[in-house]
């Protein structure tokens, strides 16, 4: 064996998991394999996972979610001006989205003893295509989630800024989700207020620049009660005088709120 041969066997080696990131400040190169998923606990209840996907397994999500998004009838809908959406059965998307839900919620478990299982049966997709982020909001209705089994969100593509409000403390919490990142509310912070302050359109992933960039929310609900009713929940439409009043009477220790008739 030649040292060009040997040098171009270390080069692949050292090369292999080697992560690049487009920010405001060009491209950040990091290696995969010093950046393993890290977790915070950022209270009990909540946990932010750094690095949960890798960059082959954001690219499959994104991948495959475009695929989805674009059936008919059941495809991404559109949300608001800047935003689409995309609400399905967990068993009719693609294998891959339950696994990796489960990947990250098996690391935040293990991080955090007050933060439940989630065998999650349905997935909410938001594609954000520009800078708007969604309002303050508590996750309070009957298609978010049973009991206190946790909201499990995975983040692909542009950046966004985070925010979410620990009642037991009243502290509020402002984290810059990455692409790859994850971040599991559930226990005695499942209906934690939360909000996206602002989508990061100028931080994408490298494999995201030849595009114009958007961020891809995956969050999965444990919600067996709404089993069936996938077709509703899809082109529900929420009326703002109907979901503000709702937001502000709701007190914790109150029932989901039931669908409006």
């Amino acid at each position: 064996m030649t040292m060009r041969s040997v040098a171009s066997i270390i080069f692949v080696v050292l090369t292999r998991d080697v992560h690049s990131f487009v920010g405001r400040h060009g491209t950040e190169t990091y290696d995969r394999r010093v950046t393993k998923p890290t977790t915070e606990v950022l209270a009990p209840g909540i946990v932010l996972v750094r690095n949960a996907l890798s960059d082959r397994e954001q690219q499959q999500l994104a991948a495959e979610a475009e695929g989805a998004g674009r059936r008919s009838g059941n495809g991404f809908a559109s949300a608001d001006t800047a935003r689409l959406r995309m609400y399905e059965r967990a068993s009719k998307l693609p294998r891959s989205f339950t696994r990796l839900c489960q990947q990250v919620t098996r690391i935040a478990v293990e991080a955090d003893s007050a933060m439940p299982n989630c065998d999650a049966t349905h997935c909410l997709i938001n594609k954000y295509t520009s800078a708007k982020g969604l309002l303050w909001h508590r996750d309070i209705y009957a298609n978010d989630g049973d009991g206190d089994k946790p909201i499990v969100n995975l983040s692909v593509g542009a950046s966004c800024v985070f925010g979410i409000v620990d009642d037991h403390t009243g502290r509020t919490h402002r984290v810059t989700l990455r692409s790859g990142d994850a971040l599991l509310f559930g226990g005695a912070c499942r209906f934690a207020k939360h909000a996206v302050l602002d989508v990061l359109l100028d931080e994408a992933p490298a494999w995201m620049t030849h595009e114009a960039p958007y961020r891809l929310s995956f969050t999965f609900r444990e919600a067996h009660s709404v089993l069936g009713k996938e077709a509703f929940y899809r082109t529900f439409e929420v009326k703002r005088r109907w979901f503000e009043e709702t937001q502000r009477a709701w007190r914790p220790g109150d029932s989901l709120v039931p669908d409006p008739v």
